[in-house]
């Protein structure tokens, strides 16, 4: 799915979208397609943004003899439902905080994806300023 740039408007959203879908064994599609449905053995989502447009990538694992279709339409309807009814309280509070964790934690590394000088360089490249480690932090609050 094509979407807007870095720090755009709804960027940050997606960072949290991607969370509550499939970080942790109580994330919906974990919960549903890994252990509910025992069709997948793994599910990943990521929100993936670049200086222009993006990209919002789930993929998940089947098991041996498991019907893609039915992964796929299980995916599209968990993705639904989350647009149409909007994430629980729970759900956006753990994601809030497993995404500043994961944030901080990076910042713990010099280099690295995520790292210090990973996002110095991305926020200058993207936004002109290197200096958005708190404007980063809270788009995603």
């Amino acid at each position: 799915m094509a979407r807007s740039g870095f720090f755009d408007p709804g960027d940050g959203e997606l960072d949290l979208v991607s969370l509550i879908l499939t970080d942790g064994l109580s994330s919906r599609l974990n919960k549903s397609l890994v252990y509910d449905k025992q069709i997948c053995s793994d599910v990943v989502s990521f929100e993936n943004s670049s200086e222009i447009a993006g990209d919002f990538v789930v993929w998940v694992t089947a098991r041996s003899g498991a019907s893609l279709a039915q992964a796929e339409q299980t995916v599209t309807e968990e993705i639904a439902r989350l647009a149409k009814e909007g994430p629980t309280a729970a759900e956006l509070s753990r994601a809030k905080t497993k995404w500043e964790f994961q944030y901080v934690t990076g910042l713990e590394r010099i280099g690295g994806f995520g790292g210090k000088a990973d996002l110095l360089n991305t926020y200058n490249t993207f936004l002109g300023d290197p200096d958005k480690f708190a404007a980063d932090v809270q788009r995603h609050r």
